[in-house]
């Protein structure tokens, strides 16, 4: 309506019907371009509005040090196992720095950085974890990006899963929850006697790729335990003995039971 009366007021005017033409399509390309601006902040409000009420640690972490001993198996493993079990943290400093030593023999670790690794990996505690968990947190992402991770999974453990999906329950990881955006890089991961998939579709992980000293192949993301997921497959994977898929959905603002998923 208004770009025909904007036509019709050009023409009484005397202008030229392709100069007419020419300026309505620049407007209509600029209120389309006004209109999908205003709409993708519609969005994020809504995404505000629909966040948990996390309180803010006093300090926040360094994280590039975290990503270093994350890294390392004996980091991931102790940081893990201490949240899972809600017990204090043990990491072995020397197995870290040597891990990180090994990643980079061409360049060489140096001594300073090979010191403030050990002191970083050596007092790490549940109250550092709690601040990462913070901070790995990303609720603002207005959109959903697909994950995979490989891991083993018990009987009762995939039996938790498929009950999860039938009963709707939504569930978290009382741990980091290690994921990749290369699903080739997480099938290298599943073992044992039970091989897990998982596809996890979500919008708060945050990547813990330090750009010097982790597996740059892996391309590792972590989401925090303040992350809640909805089961919406699990089974077997076709063709299969011994293969398993687990399929989740993060969900936003939940504030209801979530129960720790299997590991």
């Amino acid at each position: 309506m208004a770009l025909s009366l904007m036509a019709d007021i050009a023409r009484d005017q005397n202008h030229p019907d392709d100069v007419i033409h020419r300026a309505i399509r620049r407007v209509r390309k600029e209120m389309d371009s006004m209109i999908a601006h205003v709409a993708e902040q519609l969005k994020l409000l809504e995404i505000t509005k629909n966040q948990k009420d996390i309180p803010a640690p006093k300090q926040p972490y360094d994280m590039s040090m975290f990503k270093i001993v994350f890294s390392t198996n004996e980091g991931a493993s102790a940081i893990n196992q201490g949240m899972r079990e809600g017990k204090q943290i043990t990491i072995n400093p020397r197995s870290v720095v040597n891990e990180i030593s090994d990643r980079v023999k061409g360049e060489g670790l140096p001594d300073r950085i090979a010191k403030d690794i050990k002191l970083h990996a050596g007092i790490f505690d549940l109250s550092d974890a709690e601040r990462v968990a913070y901070q790995t947190y990303n609720q603002e992402r207005p959109n959903l990006i697909t994950y995979f991770r490989g891991q083993d999974i018990t009987d009762k453990g995939m039996q938790n899963f498929v009950q999860a999906q039938e009963n709707g329950s939504i569930v978290h990881s009382k741990s980091f929850l290690t994921v990749t955006n290369k699903k080739g890089v997480a099938e290298t991961f599943m073992h044992g006697e039970m091989q897990l998939l998982m596809e996890i579709n979500g919008f708060s992980a945050t990547s813990v790729q330090h750009s010097t000293y982790s597996v740059q192949s892996e391309k590792d993301s972590v989401f925090s335990p303040y992350a809640d997921f909805k089961v919406t497959s699990a089974g077997r994977l076709p063709n299969s003995r011994n293969k398993y898929f687990v399929r989740l959905e993060e969900v936003r603002a939940h504030t209801g039971p979530r129960p720790a998923m299997p590991y």
